[in-house]
């Protein structure tokens, strides 16, 4: 897709929001038949149910700093309302005692692996390529630091200089139109109850002019805020 390209008020096809109960059955399809590069999320109905209830708690939590919240989104075909993606958040403090556990108690010396395995430190997979060129995109960059688990990249960036969280606007809905042919946003919520799509996005003076789709996606109506920035 060509950047500022242009597109016509469509129906959606897909929004992100957080993972709910009935959700279980599509994300264990999702795992069972996602190929390689899914290593987060188990094959498992039992393990899947437990991340969604932790997720579900700590979206409900009234929380003042982060403790070991795990935080789990989906990725919704509207007309299907198939789960086709899924993404997660974690606190600060849950991954780095996470990864703490599972570390070596010796160091492993590179020099001493077979070359086949030296040969790919550091390389994503084919098959995850892409994802890495999206993260690039944003700022994200490799600085030398691998997985624990398949010693693929590690991908950083201060979040301060993460492009869509730099250059995003938040803005009220001022208005709501059938069609609109600007430049493809990504459009989301403001609260909580995260919803994120993709959708044209028009700005005012005193806010943004968003298609009946979008809101409808969102959830969302007239005065409601938005946050917003083009692909």
């Amino acid at each position: 897709m060509a950047e500022g390209q242009a597109i016509h008020s469509e129906p959606l096809m897909y929004v992100i929001r957080p993972v709910a109960a009935d959700d279980l059955a599509g994300l264990l399809w999702l795992t069972e038949s996602a190929g390689i590069g899914l290593t987060t999320l188990p094959p498992s109905e039992k393990a899947l149910a437990e991340k969604i209830t932790a997720s579900a708690q700590a979206f409900s939590a009234d929380l003042e700093a982060p403790v070991y919240e795990s935080y789990l989104l989906v990725l919704e075909d509207i007309g299907s309302g198939r789960i086709v993606g899924t993404t997660g958040l974690f606190s600060r403090l849950e991954p780095e005692q996470f990864i703490a556990d599972l570390m070596p108690k010796y160091p492993l010396y590179v020099p001493l692996l077979p070359p086949e395995a030296q040969a790919v430190i550091g390389k994503v997979h084919e098959a995850t390529a892409p994802a890495q060129r999206l993260l690039e995109r944003e700022g994200f960059r490799y600085e030398g630091y691998v997985d624990i688990f398949d010693a693929g990249p590690t991908l950083q960036v201060p979040l301060s200089d993460i492009r869509t969280v730099r250059e995003n606007r938040r803005v009220a809905v001022t208005a709501v139109a059938q069609e609109l042919e600007t430049p493809i946003c990504l459009i989301a919520r403001t609260d909580l109850n995260f919803r994120a799509c993709l959708g044209p996005a028009m700005q005012t003076d005193d806010g943004v002019v968003l298609t009946s789709e979008v809101l409808d996606a969102l959830q969302l109506g007239l005065g409601d805020s938005v946050r917003y920035i083009e692909l």
